[in-house]
């Protein structure tokens, strides 16, 4: 990717504007995924138990790590399903058509 398609886009964590160098296609993924972290860093810094700012970006860091594997394994779990399911479909298939197993 060419330098020339690159550039800077500011996002706000916690009421303080950073900027970050993205390409184009870049630029939206990288705002949503700011307005999410900020969410998070929000919700945990709202609740005042944590109030130092490492301590709250490691929390959010750490509750976001857990929801993407959470995610993976629902992803692991339903891909086995699916190819569970194209294989029971291939043996009604052959069955159907006489067609011995191979």
């Amino acid at each position: 990717m060419s330098e020339a398609s690159r550039h800077t886009v500011e996002v706000t964590l916690l009421g303080r504007t950073y900027l970050v160098n993205c390409s184009d296609e870049e630029e939206s993924a990288l705002v949503d995924a700011a307005r999410y972290l900020d969410t998070a860093l929000e919700g945990i810094h709202g609740q005042r138990k944590v109030t130092d700012i490492t301590k709250v970006a490691l929390m959010a860091g750490l509750n976001i790590t857990h929801e993407l594997m959470e995610e993976r394994q629902k992803r692991r779990e339903a891909e086995d399903v699916a190819e569970r399911a194209g294989d029971a479909l291939e043996r009604a298939v052959r069955r159907a058509r006489g067609t011995p197993r191979s």
